[in-house]
């Protein structure tokens, strides 16, 4: 069974309640009725909010910062700051299960990919994002398509064996965007790893099923 990434903070609480109605709308300025979500059978339950009286405290945060607008006396709308308020968390990837996958894609790395990385991203949520020539769209540039990811993802593993120097460019965007990075590298690279990145803490591995094992616990303390 998928496991669900739930929000944590008050920030993700408000923002996923906003997300919530911004998924649901067919058209800008649609009403929406107060009582289908802190109703005692409302969704506030769905989106894991402990009673419809948390549901009601993130709905009128969201008034209060003019991102939704009460229309007397149940009913609601997304405002225009709502909507791009909205658009930036889904194209920044705030709210994403996506992970985006920078390392060497030799053929003989498949297996730290296949049967470290994905398995460990599966169990808990996430998607693995890569970037190769056949997920482009006809008028992207492979750094077009890199950034976009990069954009839409919630974290990033950057993967350091090989030393390939698009892993230190992708992982270093990403944290200059504020992503968190997990730095992973089989242990016979590692010595080889740049002064610059080096005295982060890395996932050291020396099989697949280690670096399986080490994400799983990496992601569920730190990022979920």
């Amino acid at each position: 069974m998928e496991t669900a990434i739930l929000p944590k903070t008050p920030q993700e609480k408000l923002n996923t309640l906003l997300l919530y109605f911004y998924n649901r709308q067919t058209y800008a300025g649609e009403f929406f009725d107060q009582r289908d979500l802190t109703g005692n059978d409302g969704n506030w339950k769905e989106l894991e909010y402990l009673s419809n009286r948390e549901a009601l405290f993130y709905l009128n945060t969201l008034i209060t910062k003019g991102l939704i607008q009460r229309i007397p006396e149940w009913e609601f709308k997304i405002t225009f700051d709502g909507l791009n308020y909205a658009l930036q968390l889904t194209e920044e990837g705030l709210n994403s299960t996506n992970c985006f996958v920078a390392m060497s894609f030799d053929e003989d790395d498949k297996p730290i990919f296949e049967d470290g990385i994905v398995p460990a991203l599966t169990a808990t949520g996430f998607r693995p994002f890569i970037v190769n020539k056949e997920h482009l769209e006809p008028e992207q540039t492979i750094n077009d398509g890199i950034i976009a990811g990069i954009k839409k993802s919630k974290f990033i593993i950057a993967d350091f064996t090989k030393q390939k120097d698009g892993v230190y460019f992708e992982a270093g965007y990403a944290l200059g965007r504020g992503l968190k990075v997990i730095y992973t590298c089989r242990r016979d690279w590692f010595s080889q790893c740049h002064f610059d990145i080096n005295h982060f803490p890395h996932l050291i591995y020396e099989t697949p099923a280690q670096l399986r094992y080490g994400l799983i616990n990496k992601i569920e303390a730190w990022i979920k």
